[in-house]
């Protein structure tokens, strides 16, 4: 705002005062003027709270932002718990006091759906390499059988052995990115 003795400017900025007259400078942040605390001719000095801006934004941003703030605590306990190997997400210490809030019951509720669908998912990757290693294993202990005294079809062997090679570095990294063996 600029204040003058004269008149009200709009001016989106932060004032000071020279010469009696109050000066706008820029800021960052804006709003809309809820209140203007002087009149024309008034005498201000510095410090004077000249207006008060409008809540109803900033109020608006404060939701936007925590809304955001307890999305992450609740993201940060899931993936915790997925590294973790928990049976479930735990309510972080930043949402316990507010948990019965129906915002925070969806946030936590979203965040352990996403949690055990992710767990089932691992644990279906996990069968199916185990199934695939037993059937390699399978194949190659027939092989034997069949060919008898350890001669074996070279191609198949190589084959299989390739698979294996292959599927024990995704199951190896499959470990390492959870935390822990199968």
């Amino acid at each position: 705002m600029l204040w003058r003795h004269d008149k009200l400017h709009a001016y989106d900025g932060a004032a000071e005062i020279y010469d009696g007259i109050l000066d706008a400078r820029p800021v960052r942040a804006g709003g809309i003027v809820g209140e203007i605390r002087v009149r024309d001719g008034d005498k201000v000095s510095a410090g004077d709270l000249v207006i008060r801006l409008h809540e109803t934004v900033t109020r608006a941003n404060l939701q936007v932002i925590t809304r955001q703030l307890d999305e992450l605590e609740g993201r940060q306990a899931r993936l915790k718990a997925e590294r973790d190997g928990a049976a479930e997400v735990p309510v972080p210490r930043a949402l316990a006091d507010r948990r019965a809030e129906p915002e925070i019951q969806e946030i936590l509720g979203g965040e352990q759906t996403l949690f055990e669908s992710r767990r089932t998912a691992r644990t279906g990757q996990k069968a199916q390499l185990s199934e695939r290693t037993k059937q390699l294993k399978e194949d190659r202990g027939t092989d034997r059988a069949a060919t008898g005294q350890g001669r074996r079809d070279q191609a198949r062997q190589d084959r299989a052995r390739r698979t294996a090679r292959a599927l024990g570095q995704e199951l190896a990294a499959h470990q390492q990115i959870h935390g822990h063996a199968t």
